[in-house]
C-alpha cells in the first residue's frame, strides 16, 4: 500500500480519527490508518445507505467500538484489524463479532512471548512444532485468534489470555475453543481462521446463534 492510497480516505475521517492519524510519526503509518478507517467507513455506510462519512462510532470502556447516534440501535456488529500491510473489516447482522490480523515477524522468540501469555496447554502444543518457521506460525495462529475472541467478548485484556485455550492447528476451519471458569462459554461462539495472504494470519470470532447455542446445550 503506497501512501496515495490512504490519502484518498482522508477526507471521509472525523475530527477525531483525523487527530489520532496525525499521532502517527511516519507517513506510511498514517496512510495506513487512513486506509483502514476509510475502508470500514465505505463498507457500513454501503450497509447502511449513507455516505461513509455520516458514519458515527462509540466506543465502550473496554475499547470495543460500536455504531452511535441514529444508528446506536442498529443490528450491525463490525471489527476492524490492520497492520503493515494488511486490513480486516469483519461484519455481521445481530451477532458480535471480533476479528485480528497480524503481520508474520521473525523478531523476537515466540517461546518467551508464548510462556506470558498462552495457557499451559498452548505453551504445550506450541512447543510441539518444530523450531523455525512452523512454530512461529503456530504462534501467530494462536495469538490472532485470541485476539479475535477477546474483541469479540468486547472484554479486552479484562478477560485473562491464561483463561481460555485455542487449537492452534494451520487445518482448523471451526477453531476449537476451551474456556475457564464457565466451559460452557465455549459454546457460545465460533472462531474461524480466515485465510490471509502469505505472510499473515487472521482470524474472525463470531457469537454463534441463539438457535445453534440451544441445540449445543441439549
Amino acid at each position: 500500500m503506497d501512501d496515495a492510497s490512504g490519502a484518498q480516505f482522508v477526507p471521509l475521517l472525523s475530527g477525531e480519527e483525523t487527530a489520532r492519524m496525525l499521532r502517527f510519526h511516519f507517513a506510511h503509518d498514517q496512510s495506513a490508518f487512513a486506509f483502514a478507517r476509510g475502508m470500514l467507513r465505505t463498507l457500513l455506510g454501503s450497509y447502511l445507505g449513507v455516505g461513509p462519512e455520516l458514519v458515527s462510532f462509540q466506543t465502550s470502556e473496554l475499547g470495543k467500538p460500536s455504531l452511535s447516534g441514529e444508528w446506536a440501535q442498529s443490528s450491525l456488529h463490525f471489527n476492524l484489524s490492520h497492520t503493515e500491510g494488511a486490513v480486516v473489516v469483519a461484519v455481521c447482522l445481530d451477532r458480535e463479532i471480533g476479528a485480528d490480523v497480524e503481520r508474520v515477524r521473525q523478531d523476537f522468540d515466540v517461546d518467551d512471548i508464548a510462556g506470558k501469555f498462552f495457557s499451559p496447554s498452548e505453551q504445550k502444543a506450541l512447543r510441539s512444532f518444530a523450531p523455525g518457521q512452523s512454530r512461529v506460525d503456530a504462534f501467530f495462529r494462536c495469538w490472532t485468534r485470541k485476539e479475535a475472541w477477546l474483541k469479540a467478548r468486547g472484554s479486552g485484556l479484562s478477560f485473562p489470555l491464561t483463561d481460555f485455550d485455542v487449537s492452534m492447528s494451520a487445518r482448523e476451519g471451526d477453531v476449537l475453543l476451551v474456556t475457564r471458569p464457565d466451559p460452557h462459554e465455549a459454546r457460545r461462539w465460533r472462531i474461524l481462521d480466515e485465510g490471509a495472504p502469505p505472510g499473515y494470519a487472521s482470524a474472525v470470532a463470531i457469537a454463534q446463534p441463539v438457535s445453534a447455542r440451544s441445540a449445543a446445550e441439549l
